[in-house]
C-alpha cells in the first residue's frame, strides 16, 4: 500500500518548499563556519593524502600523472600505483596558488561538504516534506565523524558530492523536453556527474548500471536518453583509462569473500555505520540509537521496495554494499559515508510506515516519533562532540620528530635513493625521495630479494604507534641481521639505517 504522504505538509506547498530551501541553507552555513573555524593543525598518518597530493603536485608541475615516487609492493598492497585523477584535479589549483598547504587543502574539502550538501538538499526535497528535509541535511552535516574528516585530505567528501549530483541528475531527468539538443546536453551532464564519481573513486562505476536498470525499470525500454548515459559514462571511463589511472590498478585487491567472511563483513560493516550514532559515553544507548534507527531505515528501506516506485536510492544501497562485502579489502569507517544520508532518509521514510499503524493518532505519533528520534541522534551528537580534540593532531605529520626526519632524508639522502618506511606515499611527498613498503615474509631472503630489485638505500622505523605490529616485525627483522644495517640516525620517534649488504 503506497503511504499517504506526508502529514505535515501544508496546503502551501511552494511556501514549504522555500521554507525547506531557506533553512537548509542556514544549516549547510552554520555548518561551514563550524567547520572552517575549527580547522585542526597537522595531518594524521594515513599517507592517502599523500599520493593524491603528489598527483596534484605532478599536474601542477607536467610530470607524469604516475611519477609519485610510491614503489609498489604487490605483497603489501597498502594502496594502488595511481588513483584516479578527479580529486587531484580539484587539490591541483591549491596547490598552485599555496603550495603544499595542508590547511587550504582542508578548507577546500570543507567547501565541497557543504555543495555536497546542497546537492542532498536537491536529491531529497521531492521525497522529503518541512521539516524532515533540513532535519536530515542537519543529522548529515553535523555527523562528528564527518568533522572528523574535514581534517583528512582524501577523497570520500568529493565522492558523496558526485554521487548526489548524480541521484539529483537522474531522478530529474525526466522533465527534460523532448528536444533531442537538450536531452542531449542532460544526457551529457549525467554521464560528467557518472564519470566524476568513478574519476574520484573508482566504486563510483557502480553508478552506471543503477541508472541503466532505473531507466530500464521506469520506462520498461532502454529510451535514447538512457542509451546516450550508457556510452558517454563509459566512453569516459575509457578515456580514464587511457590517460591516468585504471581500474586494473586495483588488481592485486581482486578476488572473492567466502560465505563466513562475508558475513563478518556484513557485521563490520554495520559496526562502523553505528559509530556514526555513537554518544562518546555509553555503549548501550549507542547500541540502542542505533538499533532504533536500523529498525526504522530497514522499514522505510522495505516501504519503498513495496511502493515498486524504484529510484536510484534503492538501486545505490546493493550496488554499493556489495563490492564491500565480497571483495577482499579491509572496511573503513569513510566507506560508510555515503550511505549515511540514504541511512537517515529511510529512518524517517520508516516512522511515516509505522505512525500509519496508529490510524486516527498518526500525526500525532508521527511527530512524537520524528522529535525523539531527531533529539535522541543529535544528543549523541553532542555527547560525542564533548569528547573530540580540537587542538593540533597529536601523533601525525606535524611533530618535531617528524619534520626532523624529513630534514635529515632531504639533507643526508641522493635524490635517487630508494627508501623504506611503513607510510611511502607520505613520506615521497614530504621528501620528494622514491619509497615503498616493507612486506612481512616466510624467510628473512625474500625481504632482502625484495630491497635488492629496487636497489635500496636506506629503511627507517618508526613511530612505534603506527601500524605496531609490522614496526615490531621489521625491529625483530634488524636484530636478526645486524651485519647489513648501519644506523645513520635516530630520534625520539623513528631510526634510520642505511642497508648496507642487501642491494648487494
Amino acid at each position: 500500500m503506497k503511504l499517504n504522504y506526508w502529514l505535515w505538509e501544508t496546503s502551501a506547498s511552494q511556501a514549504t518548499d522555500h521554507k525547506n530551501l531557506l533553512f537548509s541553507i542556514l544549516i549547510i552555513f552554520a555548518l561551514g563556519a563550524f567547520h572552517l573555524s575549527t580547522i585542526r593543525q597537522g595531518h594524521d598518518w594515513g599517507d592517502d593524502f599523500g599520493m593524491y597530493i603528489n598527483h596534484a603536485r605532478n599536474i601542477v608541475e607536467g610530470r607524469p600523472y604516475a611519477d609519485t615516487g610510491y614503489i609498489y609492493n604487490p605483497r603489501y598492497v597498502i594502496g594502488p600505483k595511481t588513483y584516479p585523477p578527479v580529486f587531484p584535479l580539484l587539490l591541483a589549483p591549491v596547490y598552485k596558488l599555496m603550495g603544499l598547504n595542508l590547511t587550504a587543502m582542508k578548507v577546500e574539502i570543507i567547501l565541497i561538504f557543504m555543495i555536497s550538501l546542497y546537492t542532498m538538499y536537491l536529491s531529497f526535497r521531492n521525497e522529503l516534506p518541512w521539516p524532515y528535509l533540513p532535519i536530515l541535511i542537519a543529522l548529515v552535516g553535523f555527523n562528528p565523524q564527518f568533522w572528523l574528516f574535514k581534517d583528512s585530505i582524501v577523497s570520500d567528501l568529493p565522492f558523496l558530492l558526485f554521487t548526489y549530483l548524480s541521484f539529483f541528475l537522474i531522478h530529474n531527468s525526466h522533465r527534460v523536453s523532448r528536444s533531442m539538443l537538450r536531452r542531449l546536453i542532460y544526457a551529457l551532464l549525467i554521464a560528467i556527474s557518472h564519470y566524476l564519481a568513478y574519476g574520484t573513486r573508482s566504486i563510483g562505476l557502480i553508478l552506471i548500471p543503477c541508472t541503466f536498470i532505473y531507466y530500464l525499470l521506469k520506462n520498461k525500454k532502454l529510451d535514447v536518453l538512457s542509451g546516450l548515459i550508457l556510452l558517454m559514462a563509459i566512453a569516459f571511463v575509457f578515456i580514464q583509462s587511457g590517460t591516468s589511472h585504471s581500474i586494473s590498478a586495483y588488481t592485486d585487491h581482486f578476488g572473492f569473500n567466502i560465505f563466513n567472511i562475508m558475513a563478518s563483513m556484513s557485521f563490520e560493516l554495520t559496526r562502523h555505520v553505528s559509530l556514526f550514532f555513537a554518544n562518546g559515553y555509553s555503549n548501550f544507548f549507542g547500541l540502542a540509537l542505533f538499533a532504533v534507527l536500523l529498525m526504522l531505515s530497514v522499514t522505510g528501506f522495505i516501504t519503498r521496495l513495496g511502493e515498486k516506485n524504484i529510484t536510484c536510492f534503492e538501486l545505490f544501497v546493493p550496488f554499493y554494499l556489495g563490492p564491500l562485502i565480497v571483495l577482499p579489502i579491509q572496511l573503513e569507517l569513510r566507506f560508510a559515508m555515503p550511505l549515511i544520508p540514504l541511512f537517515i532518509f529511510y529512518s524517517f521514510i520508516g516512522i511515516k510506515a509505522i505512525s500509519c499503524i496508529a490510524a486516527r493518532r498518526q500525526r500525532r505519533v508521527e511527530r512524537l516519533i520524528f522529535a525523539g528520534v531527531s533529539i535522541a541522534v543529535l544528543a549523541s551528537y553532542a555527547g560525542q562532540y564533548t569528547r573530540l580534540n580540537y587542538g593540533p593532531i597529536r601523533n601525525g605529520i606535524s611533530t618535531n620528530e617528524v619534520q626532523q626526519l624529513f630534514d635529515y632524508i632531504k639533507q643526508e639522502t641522493g635524490e635517487n635513493d630508494v627508501i623504506i618506511f611503513r607510510k611511502p606515499r607520505a613520506l615521497s611527498l614530504f621528501t620528494e625521495r622514491p619509497a615503498a613498503v616493507w612486506h612481512i615474509p616466510m624467510e628473512d631472503k625474500e625481504l632482502f630479494d625484495f630491497f635488492k630489485g629496487i636497489k635500496a638505500s636506506y629503511l627507517i622505523v618508526g613511530p612505534l604507534y603506527v601500524e605496531p605490529w609490522d614496526q615490531q616485525f621489521i625491529l625483530n627483522f634488524i636484530d636478526r641481521n645486524r651485519e647489513r644495517f648501519a644506523e645513520t640516525y635516530t630520534n625520539a620517534d623513528f631510526r634510520v639505517y642505511r642497508i648496507v649488504n642487501g642491494t648487494t
